[in-house]
């Protein structure tokens, strides 16, 4: 997997909003958690694009890694699971970047409930 530069300016439509929302969080907290303004954090749920250290405070500021900004676990575990009814032994998922078309390699480890 291909680390961006920090400079680096990828497009938006991340799933900013929804982290929000999942987690009962309002702009202004996050305004808070990432030591900006609430006008600020209005503008980077708005912009076209965002640079990489931006989104890395955004995923701070959620508590989140970096790559919930691109897909849900939800998402991930799902793809998971269609790739192992595939290939029974499967422990890697590869995913499509909705932005970028490149391939990111997911590593998942899945526990069986008890």
């Amino acid at each position: 997997m291909n680390i961006m530069a920090k400079s680096e300016i990828i497009p938006t439509s991340f799933r900013i909003k929804d982290i929000l929302d999942e987690r009962h969080i309002t702009q202004a907290q996050l305004a808070e958690n990432m030591g900006v303004t609430a006008s600020a954090v209005k503008q980077y749920l708005d912009a076209n694009s965002l640079s990489t250290s931006t989104l890395q405070k955004i995923a701070h500021g959620l508590d989140v890694p970096l790559w919930q900004l691109f897909i849900s676990p939800d998402a991930i575990l799902k793809e998971t699971k269609e790739s192992n009814a595939a290939q029974d032994d499967a422990k890697t998922t590869i995913i499509i970047c909705p932005h970028c078309k490149k391939n990111i390699e997911m590593h998942l480890q899945a526990s069986k409930p008890k």
